[in-house]
């Protein structure tokens, strides 16, 4: 009787709610400030030490969202873009109750001018603030600030006057202009403030008075200027004001006259003083903005630096500003910050992060040192280069560059609920670049990368693997030439690393290295190049056969190791940016590239034994991806294409073949922010992962209607062979399994006591392994052997007989 595998699969409900749909595997990117990209945050804080930011999300629309910091990760305040349209000029305040205000500009349909709208949080939702547009004439430049009974007022550039400035204040059913309209005598950037008995002051950049800065209050029914108009040395711009607890205006601005540096003036004795030096910081600055705590001392946050992506916190400690940085001196990457400070007195600044893909960063000063307010991605840092493979039980690994860790290399692995930390953080020499993983069939993760040597004065190839307790170096430090390019690894069945790298002083060259148990031994060169970390891929057939692949910006081309030299496998494909290789279970090989000759759309392909074979129409994206492509292959063979989509803001976007078209897996917009890097792997039991670099690391699963049935599967017989039985000397073993499994093949004595463990790791559907057992002790015997696949068991019986 014909025995056979059976799988059962039991669809719970609880555990598939969400099998369709992309969801995260430890943290989520909704647990940032901002998910998406934002060009700038208005940051304010509660009554009760809440901070809170608003902002224009890129990712959908510029429209507008709120979001607050709960104590460990932020939520968006009521609904997610909540404004009907994109916005501009977006500010926000929050008054003694803990309502947060928002103001912002939206275009008119004909995009001839903005409105401008106020709108206000209940408690469960967004309420607009009197009438919609209430500027029905085109404004510029919104801001709001809150009188002492919670009055909002907002000031404008109001175009129906020149773009002079305006001031209205909402009555409780409309909004009124406060004294006259176009107050000022030219078109003014303004920025506006309340002092504690409720009297508004407006800063302006004052184009009737050659640009310089000019200050104006609302008392006895009229505005009136505050010291002199234009009493700044010189034009201004990017100014803000801010009244410390003693009604005392402070102005902070860019100083033409001062080499474009930071000034700060206040008023005294009703004459515009400078705090401090004139054109104090270190360099240009841009937008400039300041809070006062409450014991009068002003903060200052700017956008500075040589290259204008570094943001400064500066504070005046009563005879000069000093800069308020980490203990380490690390400095925040970005550009217009906005600051606040709540009523203990403690400084946040928020300012989109060049480190974070553009997301909004909110930190907060501890003492002397500055920490982010929730987490960015597994690694709880921005990361670099990265890469992701699943060991045998479908544990998903992640090799990283580690910004937290001075740039070295560190692995992580999810342990069934968090992720954790392989072995030491920031394990490598020195920084790293392209690091690549492969788990070997055994679970022991290997890490290729570049780093730069001292000795050779250049970038060369490291590999180590993790023995259990520590990072080992694979080989001896050092063995690629100077030069190297991005490196990639696989391992093939018995545990066998192969290495793919450019040598860029042989014109360059791509060549494949082998470890041989004691050092790598070159298997020639391959004729290909690989000068970025898409450009190449390697894989091994399951007869331990390497293949590499070359996106080389001329061709895809993928070449196989005959023995002696590389070989071209089919035709080559067209101009090729990025590219991937993959075997599915019945070893045949797939690939999958952008196609520069399809106005760079994924082409992916399989080959038939003598060429390749489109899979579905060609050009499955439907614009320009950037240069990132990966493919896996699911038990069934399956081919799932990952790729960055620049229709949906450069979001991550997987695929797959039905018939012959390409539908979208789960949802498109799985990924919150902009993907630099990605990549993807799927375990035998259909579950496919996704690896995104959005700024940090964050990975995605997805369930696969592999296993989302509870039909029984009935999969073909394994292979178990056992000969010559009886044996004298030498038994020889072979098996396979019909599907992607792991195998481990024992031997035990009649008693049960373990003699020998001949295999264990996982195997490829159809794989064919062969090993033979030889006896230590020379005793006829009964011997059984038990081979796991899987989670199924088969034993037979042995009769060694000495000779």
């Amino acid at each position: 009787m014909k025995t056979q595998l059976t799988l059962w699969v039991l669809m719970l409900v609880f555990g598939w709610v969400n099998a369709q749909t992309w969801q995260p595997l430890g943290p989520s990117e909704y647990d940032q400030a901002t998910p998406g990209i934002v060009y700038f945050a208005s940051l304010a804080v509660g009554p009760n030490g809440t901070p809170y930011v608003a902002f224009q999300d890129e990712m959908d629309n510029e429209k507008a969202m709120v979001r607050k910091f709960n104590g460990s990760t932020w939520e968006t305040v009521g609904k997610a873009h909540f404004s009907n349209s994109r916005v501009n000029s977006l500010t926000m305040t929050i008054d003694a109750k803990g309502t947060p205000y928002v103001a912002y500009l939206v275009a008119n349909q004909d995009n001839s001018s903005d409105n401008g709208f106020v709108q206000k949080f209940n408690g469960s939702e967004w309420e607009m603030v009197g009438n919609e547009g209430f500027a029905a004439d085109s404004i510029g430049i919104i801001n709001i600030a809150l009188d002492q009974n919670g009055t909002p007022y907002i000031a404008v550039s109001d175009y129906k006057n020149g773009g002079k400035a305006t001031v209205r204040k909402f009555n409780g059913q409309t909004w009124e202009t406060v004294g006259k309209a176009g107050l000022s005598k030219g078109f003014a950037y303004t920025s506006m403030a309340i002092d504690p008995a409720g009297v508004p002051y407006i800063a302006y950049r004052d184009e009737g008075n050659k640009s310089k800065a000019t200050v104006m209050k609302f008392m006895e029914n009229e505005w009136k200027i505050v010291g002199i108009e234009g009493f700044s040395p010189g034009e201004v711009s990017y100014i803000t004001l801010a009244i410390d607890p003693q009604d005392t205006p402070y102005v902070v601005f860019k100083d033409f006259a001062n080499g474009q540096k930071a000034t700060v003036m206040k008023l005294s004795d009703n004459a515009w003083v400078t705090v401090g030096n004139a054109g104090f910081s270190n360099n240009k600055v841009w937008l400039t903005t300041m809070a006062i705590d409450q014991g009068g001392t002003p903060y200052l946050s700017y956008e500075t630096g040589e290259n204008d992506n570094e943001v400064a916190v500066v504070k005046f400690n009563g005879s000069t500003w000093e800069t308020i940085v980490n203990k380490d001196s690390t400095l925040f990457f970005g550009s217009y910050p906005s600051i606040a400070i709540d009523q203990n007195g403690t400084p946040y600044v928020a300012y989109p992060d060049d480190e974070n893909g553009h997301k909004a960063t909110v930190m907060k000063l501890n003492g002397h040192t500055w920490e982010r307010l929730g987490i960015v991605g597994i690694s709880n840092g921005f990361a670099g280069y990265n890469s992701l493979d699943l060991d045998s039980t479908g544990t998903p690994f992640v090799a990283f560059t580690d910004e937290n860790n001075e740039g070295k290399a560190t692995v992580m692995k999810f342990n069934g609920s968090e992720w954790v930390t392989v072995g030491d953080a920031g394990f490598s020499e020195g920084m790293t670049y392209y690091p690549n993983i492969a788990i070997d069939p055994s679970g022991k993760p290997y890490v290729t990368y570049l780093t730069y040597s001292d000795l050779f004065n250049d970038y060369i190839v490291s590999v180590r693997k993790f023995n259990g307790n520590q990072w080992v170096t694979v080989g001896g430090a050092g063995f690629s030439p100077r030069s190297a390019g991005p490196p990639v690894i696989a391992i093939d069945s018995k545990g066998t690393p192969y290495l793919e790298y450019a040598e860029v002083n042989q014109s360059p060259q791509g060549i494949v290295m082998k470890f041989n148990g004691s050092k790598w031994e070159s298997l020639g060169f391959t004729g290909g190049t690989s000068l970025s970390p898409t450009a190449s891929s390697l894989a091994i057939d399951q007869s331990g056969t390497p293949y590499v692949a070359y996106g080389d910006h001329i061709k895809a081309s993928v070449k196989k190791f005959t023995g002696s030299n590389w070989a071209t496998v089919g035709n080559d494909g067209s101009l090729a940016y990025s590219i991937d290789i993959a075997f599915d279970p019945a070893d045949t090989l797939y690939r999958a590239y952008r196609d520069g000759h399809s106005e760079n759309h994924i082409s992916v392909s399989k080959f038939n034994g003598s060429d390749w074979v489109a899979i579905g129409n060609e050009g499955i994206s439907g614009v320009l991806p950037l240069s990132i492509v990966s493919l896996a292959i699911d038990p069934h063979g399956t081919p799932y294409v990952a790729y960055t989509d620049e229709s949906n803001n450069n979001r991550a976007m997987v695929q797959k073949p039905k018939g012959d078209k390409w539908e979208v897996v789960g949802n498109a917009d799985f990924s919150a922010g902009a993907v630099s890097y990605l990549d993807i792997d799927i375990d035998r039991k259909g579950i496919l992962y996704a690896l995104v670099n959005c700024g940090g690391l964050w990975v995605y699963q997805y369930h696969t209607n592999i296993t989302s049935s509870s039909n029984e599967i009935v999969v073909a017989q394994p292979s178990i062979k056992a000969w010559p039985n009886p044996f004298t000397d030498r038994l020889n073993f072979e098996f396979s399994s019909p599907v992607n499994t792991t195998a481990r093949l024992e031997i035990f004595d009649a008693i049960g006591s373990k003699k020998a463990m001949l295999f264990e790791g996982s195997i490829r559907g159809g794989q064919l392994i062969q090993m033979d057992y030889q006896p230590k002790e020379k005793s006829n015997s009964i011997l059984l052997y038990r081979l796991t696949l899987g989670d199924q068991l088969y034993t037979g019986k042995l009769i060694y007989m000495e000779k």
